[in-house]
């Protein structure tokens, strides 16, 4: 099972898809992480402002160089994307849990091992394992 941004990435509005298709995923999930849920107002170029040095803080300087192209002097809101993330989460957790049953532990054991690390209890890792992946939506009208 894959656990990348393919899988969720429906889930992502297409502002987000578009800044991950420019400056990668690691890029783009640390500026969900800082700036996500608010609208940041893009510096216009790399002259020195407040706003450029907020950038840097999160982005090298080609990430950065590639957004300012892009979205420089916009107010550009950046979304929480708790759902994408949430599902990529769970979605990792159940791949985990599969690869250390199949190294041999048992699935309670591989449960009681890596609930802490993904910071639910027990009970909320059990039910993630019930879940299915969400599937792709197939297309309604194929050429």
């Amino acid at each position: 099972m894959t656990t990348d941004i393919g899988q969720v990435r429906g889930l992502l509005n297409d502002t987000i898809r578009d800044i991950i298709d420019l400056i990668g995923l690691d890029a783009t999930t640390r500026l969900v992480e800082h700036l996500g849920g608010t609208s940041f107002d893009m510096p216009r170029g790399s002259r020195d402002s407040r706003r450029l040095r907020i950038l840097q803080e999160i982005l090298g300087a080609d990430q950065i160089s590639a957004l300012l192209e892009i979205y420089g002097g916009a107010q550009l809101y950046i979304p929480r994307c708790d759902a994408a993330l949430r599902a990529l989460r769970n979605a990792r957790f159940r791949a985990e849990v599969q690869g250390a049953v199949a190294a041999g532990n048992s699935q309670k054991m591989a449960v009681q091992l890596l609930a802490p690390k993904y910071g639910f209890s027990e009970r909320r890792a059990y039910d993630i394992l019930k879940e299915t992946a969400p599937l792709p939506q197939p297309a309604l009208f194929t050429e």
